[in-house]
């Protein structure tokens, strides 16, 4: 109860903001987002004949990974440092 009058309250003082200013005309790109994509997606889909995208994929999967495999790797050893069991100072 009390946490719906909060909401409540919250989402009249945004629409009284908003409503302190003018109103504004969305360009015809943020309404309709998927035309530039499908663009891409044109271009990408026909250059499957000279780049081979189920391995490039791949690749960019595995390097992320690693990526990702060794920051954790560093991450934990930063942590680990901190306990004077594993080497550091406590």
């Amino acid at each position: 109860m009390i946490i719906d009058f909060i909401i409540q309250s919250a989402g009249g003082f945004v629409g009284w903001v908003a409503s302190l200013f003018p109103p504004i005309d969305i360009p015809s790109w943020i309404e309709d987002p998927l035309g530039p994509f499908a663009t891409i997606g044109n271009i990408v889909g026909y250059s499957g004949a000279w780049v081979d995208w189920t391995i490039l994929g791949i690749v960019i999967t595995f390097t992320g990974g690693t990526w990702a495999v060794m920051f954790l790797i560093k991450f934990a050893r930063a942590i680990l440092t901190h306990f004077p069991l594993f080497g550091g100072r406590g």
